[in-house]
């Protein structure tokens, strides 16, 4: 059952999603998940390319709540 209000990731972009963070120890270029997410969802409609999330990651990056797209200003992105 999906989990609504939450934003998933595919299983096997989790690892790419992660070491893109700065997060824990990371030395990615964003600081968190929600901002990987919204710049590929970005690329992708630059480049009118969209691609099914298939199977969904179950550990981290586990789905990401809505209100952290919005409280970043990305709802607009997102919906």
């Amino acid at each position: 059952m999906a989990e609504t209000g939450r934003i998933r990731v595919a299983k096997d972009k989790a690892e790419l999603v992660k070491d893109l963070t700065s997060s824990d120890g990371g030395t990615g270029p964003f600081n968190t998940f929600a901002d990987v997410i919204v710049f590929a969802a970005a690329l992708g409609a630059k480049h009118k390319k969209r691609v099914p999330l298939g199977e969904i990651s179950k550990r981290e990056p586990s789905p990401i709540p809505q209100e952290q797209f919005i409280v970043r200003g990305y709802n607009t992105v997102i919906n």
